[in-house]
């Protein structure tokens, strides 16, 4: 009772033109504070939507047809062994969980980060392989990895390959998440963690 007291008597006593400045700073504080937790609460719930838009574990953004031929060394030497003649796709894209969004609401904008795009899968087919010479055979699991080694190791070498795969997955993410960033008036922008696109 008795602070309720207190109060009523310093506001009689207090000048208006000092409990109107108080009211308009409680009423600016409190507009800023809320448009500030607003505003992140429409960054979070936006990057969140965007993130659910592109729910996949993997996205292979390019695919290679290799015909190779590995080189089996002896065990002990740099001499050939034996080879093996094989035929095998490679698939290159990018981990999901790797893109991140940056939402920036005073520019309406989402910076879109990229990561450097890899490769996700080597499929050799076991019925493509061979051996040079003809005589020579081997476990065709050993030669399935060989193989798949053969094909990382020369696909690097395809500079081609990566930047078709880094094309193709701005197009996809863009094609995947224009509609929703639009929808809010947002535009996209780029930053690759691997270089230009």
């Amino acid at each position: 009772m008795e602070k309720k007291a207190w109060f009523k008597n310093a506001l009689k006593k207090a000048p208006k033109k000092w409990l109107i400045l108080a009211i308009a700073v409680v009423l600016t504080v409190s507009f800023i504070s809320g448009r500030a937790v607003r505003s992140n609460r429409i960054k979070t719930r936006f990057a969140s939507s965007l993130i659910e838009a592109l729910s996949l574990d993997e996205l292979s953004t390019s695919e290679l047809v290799y015909n190779g031929i590995a080189t089996v060394n002896h065990q002990d030497s740099d001499k050939p062994h034996y080879f093996i003649l094989y035929n095998s796709v490679l698939k290159v894209g990018i981990q999901m969980d790797d893109i991140n969004f940056e939402v920036n609401p005073a520019e309406k904008s989402v910076n879109i980060l990229l990561p450097e795009v890899k490769i996700l899968e080597v499929v050799i087919d076991p019925n493509s392989i061979d051996f040079i010479p003809d005589s020579f055979s081997a476990d065709l699991k050993t030669a399935i990895v060989d193989s798949k080694n053969d094909a990382i190791a020369k696909s690097s070498d395809t500079p081609e390959l990566m930047r078709t795969a880094k094309e193709n997955l701005r197009s996809i993410i863009e094609a995947l998440t224009l509609p929703l960033i639009q929808s809010e008036g947002y535009k996209i922008t780029w930053n690759e963690t691997n270089g230009d696109v």
